[in-house]
């Protein structure tokens, strides 16, 4: 794309007037909390990188809330969270594409900037991340909901640094929450799903989803969605992570003790162990960290 010369200037209100007009700056609601437009961004194209394997285009759309819906919508005091989508445009135009097989595959991604951003192998959200793109891509639509407001379940990246202390003294991830005055799930969906409704319009809201979490079905169906088929997303298992991985299974994930075996067995750990957290797998990996 050829670049415009540099006294070729729009202003700001002149540029969201033009996005309102073209449709890619939309205003979703004006719901009841202190921010209340939800603004809804995009498409942007976005060429990605999966596994190393060649480049896939998606389509970007962000969201966030605003106080006003007007051109002083370019900068947000609340989270700004992400939507990457595959081949949903295709399903909403091509009669072609609404059989069974091209149900859209959804992933509501809980931001971890541990995980996703520095490859932190104490959780498995990074490589949640990258499988999901990849899988969205096979099944030919979908979107990836990166909500970036969920770090650490919702309460925080400062905290959530100060729960994986507690988890080095032997506490289980969500009993760490607890000790800290916070709830096991702050997590909050309602603008996440607003935001997928507008680009899944009526008679288009029956899905996949892809998570291990039933509540994730929970809060989808909650949102006007009817979720078809729940699949399994269980990736990047190892001995670092195979204690946050049980307490999640204890928590009613879809996680079994035939997905975390190998992991489970390297560490010498019983799997459902109902009491506290295992804490051989912790001295282990401080000891390889050393």
């Amino acid at each position: 794309m050829e670049l415009l010369p540099s006294g070729a200037a729009i202003s700001s209100r002149d540029f969201a007037t033009e996005l309102v007009e073209s449709g890619k700056l939309v205003y979703i609601d004006s719901g009841d909390t202190g921010a209340k437009y939800l603004a809804l961004l995009g498409p942007i194209s976005l060429p990605v990188m999966i596994g190393g394997r060649g480049r896939t285009s998606f389509l970007w759309y962000i969201f966030s809330r605003f106080s006003r819906n007007d051109a002083s919508c370019f900068t947000s005091e609340n989270p700004v969270n992400s939507i990457l989508t595959y081949g949903l445009s295709a399903l909403k135009k091509n009669d072609a594409l609404k059989d069974e097989k091209a149900l859209p595959l959804i992933r509501l991604h809980s931001g971890c900037h541990t995980g996703d951003i520095l490859g932190s192998m104490r959780c498995d959200c990074g490589p949640q991340f990258h499988e999901a793109l990849r899988r969205i891509v096979e099944n030919r639509c979908g979107a990836l909901v990166y909500i970036a407001s969920h770090e650490g379940r919702g309460i925080g990246l400062w905290a959530k640094a100060l729960t994986y202390l507690l988890q080095d003294r032997g506490y289980d991830t969500y009993v760490a929450n607890e000790v800290l005055g916070f709830p096991t799930d702050a997590r909050t969906y309602g603008d996440a799903l607003a935001a997928l409704r507008h680009l899944l319009p009526e008679g288009r809201r029956e899905v996949r989803l892809l998570s291990n979490n039933p509540a994730k079905r929970a809060e989808l169906e909650s949102g006007g969605f009817k979720v078809v088929e729940m699949r399994k997303l269980v990736v990047g298992v190892s001995n670092y992570n195979v204690n946050y991985l049980a307490s999640k299974s204890r928590r009613g994930h879809n996680i079994s003790s035939t997905d975390l075996g190998a992991a489970v067995s390297s560490a010498g750990l019983p799997f459902m162990q109902t009491g506290e957290v295992h804490t051989r797998t912790l001295q282990g990996q401080q000891k390889g960290e050393e």
